[in-house]
């Protein structure tokens, strides 16, 4: 049974609200990058910017559709989500103690 309901559409502005978030801490960083001329903070950011996007294309979709992704997609973004988390916090780290 397949449900019409508003929670698909929550779950892809939930998606997408994720995706805003992380595209203004990726600004941030190329700000940071730039100001500092640091590498490591640019790398940081444009592998953020790269996760965004595809946060923000999923969570459109989702919306738009009014059904949820199949486990297989939602296991796949959710991993690439905490992976770019986990790498730009590392990289951050990284360049403010170079």
């Amino acid at each position: 049974m397949e449900d019409s309901g508003l929670q698909a559409e929550r779950t892809g502005l939930a998606w997408y609200r994720t995706a805003v978030a992380m595209t203004i801490v990726a600004v941030l960083g190329i700000y940071t990058g730039f100001s500092h001329r640091n590498v490591l903070h640019l790398a940081a950011s444009v592998i953020a910017l790269a996760s965004a996007a595809l946060m923000l294309h999923h969570g459109r979709e989702q919306a738009r559709n009014g059904r949820d992704a199949d486990v297989e997609t939602r296991r796949r973004l959710s991993l690439l989500t905490s992976a770019s988390v986990a790498l730009l916090a590392a990289l951050h780290a990284i360049a403010l103690v170079f």
